[in-house]
């Protein structure tokens, strides 16, 4: 099997799991956000901005749709600000975890 098919039944089994927890309406920079935090999760407790801009699967992406992105992943449930945090921190809701 070439590596471009591997890639494709990646990304096929990829796109199906994301069906399945609600994550196709998402656009890219959201979805890569969610993936992030994620990610930086499993070794901390909450997710500081600066630590997630500066998160690999967000290269590229300018700050304005960062923040808009970041913005409508809030209004929309999947992440959420902690509380009471002098910086700007987030976590993953009960609707993805």
């Amino acid at each position: 099997m070439t590596n471009i098919n591997c890639l494709a039944k990646l990304r096929n089994l990829l796109s199906g799991m994301e069906d399945d927890m609600g994550l196709n309406s998402l656009g890219v920079v959201q979805k890569n956000i969610v993936y992030a935090v994620t990610l930086i999760l499993q070794q901390h407790e909450t997710v500081e901005t600066g630590k997630l801009r500066s998160h690999k699967l967000l290269d590229g992406t300018s700050r304005s749709a960062f923040f808009r992105a970041l913005r409508d992943l809030v209004d929309k449930g999947y992440i959420k600000h902690n509380e009471g945090a002098q910086r700007s921190s987030y976590t993953l809701t009960e609707k993805l975890k």
